[in-house]
């Protein structure tokens, strides 16, 4: 009986991490071009229903000539695209659910990944989805901006406190270069709440990522391009502001987009 073989590219190139180290900061506009890249690749696994859980500067690599390719699948999952309520949350009976009693649920429960990317629903306890990718890229983008990560701390209770109140700063002395609507992306990825935090495809809309021109050919259903830069954004209707707070407790490579 034969044995599987699998063929994989071969990458060469720095990880993101061990360029932010390098050099430190990098500069804006590189930033977006790594960021808008993994966006659409983050776009394209979440539509196949698939959730990384492990988005890190490590786990993206740019090749030599600067193009990024997001990296280790190793504890990805299939995720539903559905999310819970604020009432659902604060419920005592969510986890009788039965999404969480039949196995069959696609919802994921375990507390894994690297701990300065986790995003809050993990750090917490709670059920999450493909939600938690879109924190960790703010995350690696604050990093890739500024030279440090916003969530810090030597002391693992300390650093979910502040991931799950998304307690951080920009400082002004390393931040006066980078541009306002930036600094808006980030917040947006680094909502606590995942109903309100930007999806992969609303990222892709964003104004500090739609003056970058991608013209994606879609190989699923054939069309020639997507110019994200000329395409309409999508209508999401937000329903809370940005001081809700989760109650205690509570606490490779893709390139075409379908």
């Amino acid at each position: 009986m034969g044995n599987a073989q699998l063929i994989l590219e071969y990458l060469e190139g720095k990880t993101l991490e061990e360029l932010i180290i390098d050099e430190g900061a990098l500069d804006e506009e590189r930033v977006r071009k790594i960021i808008t890249e993994i966006a659409s690749a983050l776009k394209h696994v979440h539509d196949k229903g698939v959730c990384h859980r492990d988005i890190t500067a490590s786990n993206i690599i740019i090749s030599p000539n600067g193009e990024a390719k997001l990296i280790d699948f190793s504890i990805s999952k299939i995720s539903r695209q559905e999310l819970w309520s604020p009432a659902d949350l604060k419920s005592s009976a969510l986890r009788k659910h039965s999404y969480f009693t039949s196995g069959h649920h696609n919802f994921m429960l375990t507390n894994t990944g690297t701990d300065y990317y986790k995003a809050p629903e993990v750090v917490t306890g709670v059920p999450y989805n493909h939600s938690v990718d879109m924190w960790s890229l703010g995350v690696i983008t604050f990093f890739a901006l500024t030279g440090y990560k916003p969530f810090q701390s030597k002391c693992i209770e300390k650093l979910y406190n502040k991931i799950s109140k998304a307690e951080y700063k920009w400082d002004p002395m390393l931040c006066a270069h980078i541009s306002h609507e930036a600094v808006l992306f980030v917040k947006a990825c680094l909502k606590t709440m995942p109903f309100i935090r930007l999806s992969a495809k609303e990222a892709l809309y964003h104004p500090w990522v739609r003056e970058i021109k991608l013209d994606l050919e879609d190989t699923t259903r054939g069309e020639k391009k997507v110019n994200w830069k000329h395409e309409s954004p999508p209508v999401r209707k937000i329903v809370l502001d940005d001081v809700v707070k989760p109650t205690k407790g509570f606490v490779l490579s893709f390139t075409a987009l379908d």
